[in-house]
């Protein structure tokens, strides 16, 4: 597997083919992070994850949304966002923003306060475009889901400012790191990392006890599949980092405690789910 270097001062060309990003990687070599201040824009960011997003989410469908939000707090307000995701169980729905991380806190800031706080009455004028985006749309599925669901926003950058989740919590958003590295002969390869949306075959609800930094778990038969003993370490992951728990059972209960000092989950949030992703993994998410 490649290593991946925290490095920016490589020379660089820029793109000159987005498709060229993702030939077949090299062995054992050496890659160096770029920096979007010197290297690519936001537009580049925004073709890779066009051409990447069947391989990340398989089941879900994504376009480009070249259509104005209006927010309904401010009817003067009118802003574009990147895509629109939607999965093929027409049950979620997403507007997507991509950013760098050098762009200002107020642009940022208003983007996401339109796309949270935008109209999206006019179901059948939305559907509309995006049938002719995605000819594949199951248009009453998805006029009934966005009529019934708001969509999610996801802030997608270079890099995620650690004050982000923070200045942003009123808009209930995903973060999401997308980064682009490249070796001596022009290879390149990304990391996308964070609160993406996950694709899974099963989950339990559980309940945050910051007290005892444990998980209180709702469905416990939810980990019957997994054969964990009492006591047993096991690898859990919260925005694609791992960590340990301890997986403690009795007949009546599951309750999965952090061993750390300091929990890695939001302690103002007290519901939680985990779930099984396609690639065999447990995730904790929102």
């Amino acid at each position: 597997m490649a290593t991946l270097l925290n490095h920016s001062t490589f020379r660089f060309k820029r793109f000159n083919s987005v498709i060229k990003l993702f030939g077949e990687i090299p062995v054992s070599r050496w890659y160096y992070q770029l920096k979007a201040s010197k290297h690519y824009d936001e537009l580049t960011l925004q073709r890779v994850l066009k051409y990447k997003f069947k391989t990340l989410l398989p089941n879900h469908e994504a376009i480009y949304y070249d259509r104005n939000i209006v927010n309904k707090n401010n009817k003067k307000e009118k802003r574009k966002p990147d895509f629109l995701l939607w999965d093929n169980k027409y049950e979620n729905w997403y507007i997507i923003e991509v950013e760098l991380e050098n762009h200002k806190f107020k642009h940022i800031d208003e983007q996401l306060n339109t796309f949270y706080h935008g109209d999206y009455s006019d179901v059948q004028a939305i559907s509309k475009y995006v049938k002719e985006k995605h000819n594949g749309l199951d248009v009453a599925k998805f006029e009934k889901l966005i009529t019934n669901e708001r969509p999610q926003l996801i802030l997608m950058a270079d890099k995620i400012h650690c004050n982000w989740r923070a200045d942003f919590s009123n808009y209930d958003c995903l973060f999401s790191t997308i980064q682009v590295y490249v070796d001596e002969d022009d290879n390149f390869i990304h990391r996308i990392s964070g609160d993406f949306p996950q694709e899974y075959s099963g989950f339990t609800y559980c309940s945050l006890n910051k007290h005892v930094r444990a998980l209180d778990i709702h469905n416990e038969r939810f980990f019957d599949q997994f054969n964990f003993t009492d006591g047993q370490s096991v690898k859990i992951y919260y925005q694609n980092e791992a960590d340990y728990w301890d997986f403690i059972s009795d007949d009546k209960s599951v309750t999965l405690v952090y061993p750390g000092d300091f929990l890695p989950l939001e302690d103002t949030q007290t519901r939680w789910r985990i779930i099984l992703n396609n690639r065999n993994q447990l995730h904790i998410i929102k």
